[in-house]
């Protein structure tokens, strides 16, 4: 994870966001993640190539699940903005253990 920036709104600009906070609608996600071009031609792959590749991606998505838990538990219960803070982390972690459990499952199979 990044080193933090902290943005502050100007008046024009917190008027721009309530308008885009209204539309309900948002653009498709754009994803760019290696691993799943990899996992598309795993079958090309000797099964402990396949099983090394989950066995790596599994890892790494822990990390950030993990790094995502211990934010949430950092979490200031006094913090206005703890409420959207902690569904957005929430959204994180079960992203990343999604991943996690996928990926464990192939190195197991893999294996």
């Amino acid at each position: 994870m990044g080193r933090r920036r902290v943005f502050h709104l100007t008046d024009a600009g917190r008027e721009a966001l309530h308008r885009w906070l209204a539309d309900p609608t948002s653009s498709p996600p754009e994803t760019r993640n290696p691993a799943l071009l990899k996992l598309t031609f795993t079958d090309l792959a000797s099964p402990a190539e396949a099983a090394a590749l989950a066995r790596t991606q599994a890892a790494r998505h822990r990390q950030w699940a993990d790094a995502y838990r211990q934010r949430l538990a950092d979490l200031d219960p006094a913090d206005p903005a703890t409420a959207s803070r902690t569904r957005l982390l929430d959204l994180g972690i079960r992203h990343e253990q999604n991943y996690v459990d996928f990926w464990e499952t192939l190195a197991a199979e893999s294996a």
